[in-house]
């Protein structure tokens, strides 16, 4: 617009200086041409004003419009109008736009991998003390005009510096096994939060979409090297316990099951065992009552007690109280049993015989 003004100046002053020269050589003639002068100039303020008067935006971009110093923000896209020569229109383009912290790239191409990284914002300092270099991808738009205008001289480098300050305080809190292995959510979480609250205290116009964490390394590569190792050794812990748990989870209830068993029957045994003593002490106490009322039962439990003590033997008692105790399965057993029965009844008889023998010569 400020062209099409300047070339219609020119224009202007061309002809009326052409009309000038005109009227000085031949006054008839240079009247002609200060009246065509006169028309054009009028052609040219009124074509002025009415582009003045026109502007357009779409659904990408945002602004405001200008008039006595009061600014008032687009409301909606499309075709517009203003007062002209008074009313002054700024359109800024709102799309998402991209920035990077820690390295630069060097070509324009989105698939290019080419880039240099800047030391001085992607070395940064951990909670433990160590270098450690990161490099960041942040996205942003604008999204109010009038503040991205007036608020500030340079929006776009404040909000740069409000990104490092909150990278670098919060990777300062955090140790660098967390920055390089489990940590990395959490901390770009809490980047974000700090940039959106550090926004808030400076009026940019600009807002944070997102920001993500790229490369992570180590300065030195031999530290890079043990990092590595240690790395790798705690995924070879953390699976050695995953198999830990698991065998524990296959184990304890096999183990649980068993216990279970084996109190149960600890339980039944105990429950029979018991059962079985309140019988048996019902028994005695009935069989107590019978020996108390009659001393004969002592001597039937003493053979009751022979009898559970030598199980397949019969007990057969003599006349003189001699107990002989007989096998059922054999015959000679038997036979000679039936002799000591014989031979002990004979030796009661003949000391019987002497015993009456001896009485017979004492009364003589």
């Amino acid at each position: 617009m400020g062209w099409f003004f300047l070339f219609g100046l020119i224009f202007c002053v061309v002809r009326l200086a052409s009309a000038g020269c005109t009227a000085f050589v031949s006054p008839n003639l240079g009247k002609g041409i200060k009246t065509w002068g006169t028309v054009g100039l009028v052609v040219f303020i009124v074509v002025a004003a009415g582009l003045q008067t026109m502007y357009t935006s779409n659904d990408q971009q945002i602004g405001f419009v200008n008039q006595f110093g009061i600014n008032t923000p687009y409301t909606k896209s499309g075709l517009k109008f203003k007062i002209p020569f008074i009313s002054s229109a700024k359109t800024l383009d709102a799309r998402t736009k991209s920035m990077t912290i820690g390295y630069v790239e060097l070509s324009d191409d989105v698939d290019s991998e080419e880039y240099e990284t800047t030391p001085g914002e992607a070395i940064m300092i951990t909670k433990d003390f160590n270098f450690i270099e990161i490099d960041f991808i942040v996205q942003y738009k604008i999204t109010d005009a009038i503040e991205y205008t007036y608020a500030t001289n340079n929006p776009e480098e404040i909000f740069r510096d409000c990104i490092l300050t909150a990278i670098k305080n919060n990777v300062g809190l955090t140790p660098i096994d967390d920055v390089l292995t489990t940590g990395k959510a959490i901390l770009e979480a809490n980047i974000r939060d700090s940039i959106i609250e550090e926004l808030k205290h400076h009026e940019t116009g600009i807002s944070l979409v997102s920001i993500n964490m790229q490369d992570t390394t180590l300065p030195n590569p031999q530290v890079e090297q043990a990092f590595k190792d240690v790395e790798d050794a705690k995924q070879e812990a953390e699976s050695k316990v995953s198999q830990a748990e698991g065998y524990r989870n296959t184990e304890i209830p096999n183990a649980e099951a068993k216990a279970s068993e084996v109190l149960s029957s600890a339980e039944a045994s105990r429950t029979e065992r018991v059962n079985q003593a309140h019988g048996e002490v019902a028994e005695f106490e009935a069989i107590y009552d019978q020996y108390k009322e009659s001393p004969v039962v002592k001597d039937r439990l003493y053979y009751t007690m022979l009898e559970d003590i030598i199980p397949g033997m019969e007990v057969i008692i003599s006349n003189d109280g001699k107990m002989i105790y007989v096998k059922n399965d054999s015959a000679s057993v038997n036979a000679g049993t039936t002799s000591a029965i014989k031979s002990a009844t004979t030796d009661k008889n003949d000391t019987k015989s002497d015993s009456d023998t001896a009485s017979e010569s004492k009364k003589h």
